[in-house]
């Protein structure tokens, strides 16, 4: 009884975590020195600079609703 219970504990966490789960936004980020620029949710390091954003997409061609 206590496993079942257990596993439906499990399952219910589980699937409230998918379910509210929600679109990443990206940004464009541009390295300090070597100029190079990607599209990601997060600066990928400390040397990172914000260019562009916010984007839809993981390529950064659409544009975030305002």
């Amino acid at each position: 009884m206590f496993n079942k219970r257990l596993i439906l504990a499990a399952i219910t966490l589980l699937t409230a975590g998918v379910l509210s789960a929600q679109p990443s936004i990206y940004f464009k980020w541009q390295h300090k020195t070597t100029k190079a620029v990607v599209c990601e949710p997060d600066a990928p390091g400390k040397d990172w600079v914000r260019v562009g954003g916010p984007f839809q997409d993981p390529d950064c061609k659409r544009p975030e609703p305002q």
